[in-house]
């Protein structure tokens, strides 16, 4: 089985609740009085919840696995789906496509040049919580299965390429191959010297 991105699991939930609980704690040590701290508790929770995480989460745990015959992914486009993934993560199915319901795979991306982002120690800690997420952002690696109902699947393979580019590259090169082997059209749209299939 060949895997991509990570698994939504309890992390942001815990990071915002974190992160909210301090400075409403802080504020109540102030004497700023219950609901004023409890207030600020909430506020900064929902921003590191909902105005963050919610948002990112696409991109920030785009889990995925080809297996022997088929495709796995998670479907995070949809509102209700980002919620229940970040409120209970162990919950949220995955997918299956078969090889035969896949017309084509199409690859595009810059696999040869790979753009990081500044190390954050000299920087601030927000710049240390969010490096990973802009180097994910700034180097697009995306698969787009065509189905044979028309429909059409984008799985990416960016956190997998900033977090370990040559891994990811032969992940990429089997799973094309697999697909090749099951006569299934595979497209190379990426930008690189890297042969894939």
């Amino acid at each position: 089985m060949i895997k991509f991105g990570k698994r939504v699991n309890y992390r942001p939930l815990i990071i915002s609740l974190v992160l909210g609980l301090f400075p409403g704690l802080i504020f109540a040590m102030v004497g700023f009085g219950k609901i004023p701290s409890i207030l600020v508790g909430i506020g900064i929770f929902l921003v590191f919840f909902v105005g963050y995480y919610f948002r990112i989460l696409p991109v920030l745990f785009n889990y995925w696995e080809v297996g022997n015959g088929y495709v796995q992914y998670i479907n995070l486009n949809k509102t209700s789906a980002r919620f229940k993934a970040l409120l209970l993560p162990f919950s949220v199915h995955m997918k299956t496509i078969d090889f035969n319901s896949i017309k084509s795979a199409t690859i595009k991306g810059d696999l040869s040049k790979l753009e990081q982002e500044p190390m954050a120690i000299p920087y601030s800690g927000y710049l240390a919580v969010i490096t990973a997420v802009l180097s994910i952002i700034h180097n697009p690696v995306d698969i787009t299965f065509e189905l044979t109902d028309g429909t059409s699947i984008t799985v990416g393979a960016a956190r997998d390429m900033v977090y370990g580019k040559d891994k990811a590259i032969k992940k990429l090169e089997k799973m094309l191959n697999q697909m090749s082997d099951a006569k299934i059209q595979v497209i190379d749209q990426t930008d690189h010297k890297v042969k894939l299939v």
